[in-house]
């Protein structure tokens, strides 16, 4: 604020500290399994705009005050809806304007910042807007003091696969465009195991195979799969799937044959599934921000009980094990920040902690957003940065991990990081390392950033 004021959201609700530096302390109190986040400051700088989250379609913008306990702020909804508001100050007095978002569209409505009162109805500024969730309800919007507003357009629902070189440098097109999602390239780098969403009615697996061009859908269930893997010699995937009332991994011959077959029902909700060893003995999945390997080849379904691999205190996600099965690179938080580990692949007995380890290697150094891929000799490490930036690390044969420092081979088009929160979901290398394949937003010329001037005149046009 004005005042030298921050504040920011929480799950605990609200909090604030002085910009001199000090201990934050809490503002408003969020309630059971809601958080209290994008906090706006209007003009007097001690009242502000805050989302309330839960549930989509349940949140609401409410106003907060510096002056109140957070036992006494005023719990009224301002408005309806499932992202943070923000204020543009208006050419007469204390009469602004209110920007939010519903469905696609910014909105705006007159607002009273001294009485703290809406008035008439709401109209359209522009429509898409981009929006991202993340549990906190984030609009991209930006409204300056003088009559400028910044907003950021999304590109269309579809995207485009598109091969990458080394270099960075774009090549061909892969496959129809489509509403395409996470995505994994086959080992031999001629098909992608892909999840599409066309009616928002589910998430279904398909194909495509990235020579001819065509693409074939590969389930059929009306629930929702996702988080495909194949098996080293391409004959398989594998995949998550929430159906007849419970979430289980299922597999299938990848030319379409045979029938499903269901490997492992879960008893709570895990968060990915990413890999699959190249001896065919285990699944490596993420479920409580732990990893875990699933028994799958030469044990019997009943017996097949998951094997702890890496637990910690912070959540670990994103893992692959190396070809030769000594070493598992995997995303982890415990610094305060994504950064990518390596350690030995050594599971533990059903049921029993992870095996001991001896050694531990941070191989990133300003964070990451996953994509861990091992070539195919295990003498290369590929990852993601956090500014979409594609890191190489060279992999030093011996007993004990050495890897080089990282070094940048090119960066993505940082169009993708808009996209999801874990770009390296979409985006995958061929076993060689020489081809990177990745989920291209289609773009138009009205895509990306928008500025426009004098906004608010146009507002009274409408009205």
């Amino acid at each position: 604020s004005r005042h030298g004021i921050i504040v920011f959201g929480s799950t605990a609700g609200i909090m604030q500290v002085p910009a001199s530096g000090g201990s934050p302390s809490a503002v408003t109190k969020a309630g059971e399994r809601e958080a209290h986040t994008m906090p706006y400051f209007l003009p007097d700088g001690r009242h502000f705009l805050y989302l309330r989250t839960g549930a989509p379609g349940s949140r609401a913008v409410q106003v907060g005050s510096l002056d109140a306990a957070p036992n006494e702020q005023n719990a009224t909804a301002l408005v309806k809806t499932d992202y943070g508001a923000v204020y543009a100050p208006g050419p007469r007095g204390s009469i602004g304007q209110l920007l939010f978002v519903r469905g696609s569209t910014l909105l705006a409505q007159s607002f009273d910042a001294d009485r703290l009162e809406l008035e008439g109805e709401p109209v359209p500024v522009a429509d898409p807007i981009a929006t991202a969730d993340f549990g906190i309800g984030i609009a991209y919007v930006s409204p300056s003091n003088t009559g400028t507003l910044l907003y950021f357009r999304p590109a269309s629902p579809n995207v485009q696969l598109t091969w990458f070189d080394r270099e960075g440098q774009a090549g061909r097109p892969a496959g129809e465009p489509g509403r395409w999602g996470v995505m994994k390239l086959s080992p031999d780098g001629t098909r992608a195991a892909i999840v599409r969403n066309d009616d928002g009615n589910g998430t279904d697996l398909w194909q495509i195979d990235l020579i001819k061009g065509t693409s074939t859908r590969f389930t059929f269930d009306p629930g929702g799969d996702t988080q495909p893997v194949w098996s080293a010699d391409g004959s398989k995937i594998a995949w998550i799937s929430n159906r007849d009332g419970f979430i289980g991994i299922y597999s299938k011959p990848a030319d379409g044959s045979g029938t499903e077959e269901l490997l492992h029902k879960f008893k709570t909700r895990p968060n990915s599934l990413t890999d699959w060893t190249r001896d065919g003995r285990f699944l490596v999945y993420t479920d409580g921000g732990d990893i875990w390997a699933l028994p799958v080849s030469g044990v019997p379904p009943e017996k097949r009980e998951p094997i702890p691999v890496i637990q910690g205190e912070r959540g670990q996600l994103g893992a692959y094990v190396s070809p030769d099965q000594r070493w598992i690179a995997y995303i982890s938080n415990e610094s305060g920040q994504q950064e990518m580990y390596v350690q030995p692949f050594a599971p533990g007995t059903p049921g029993a902690k992870g095996q001991p380890v001896s050694g531990k290697w941070m191989v990133s150094s300003n964070g990451t957003l996953g994509m861990a891929r091992w070539r195919a000799d295990g003498r290369e490490l590929i990852f993601l940065g956090t500014d979409g930036g594609v890191m190489s690390l060279d992999i030093a044969e011996g007993p004990v991990f050495q890897a080089s420092a990282p070094r940048l081979l090119f960066r993505l088009p940082l169009v993708l990081l808009t996209m999801t929160t874990q770009p390296g979901a979409i985006v995958d290398v061929t076993k060689d390392h020489k081809r990177v394949l990745v989920t291209m937003p289609i773009v138009d010329a009205f895509s990306g950033l928008n500025v426009v001037m004098n906004w608010q005149s146009a507002l009274a046009a409408q009205k």
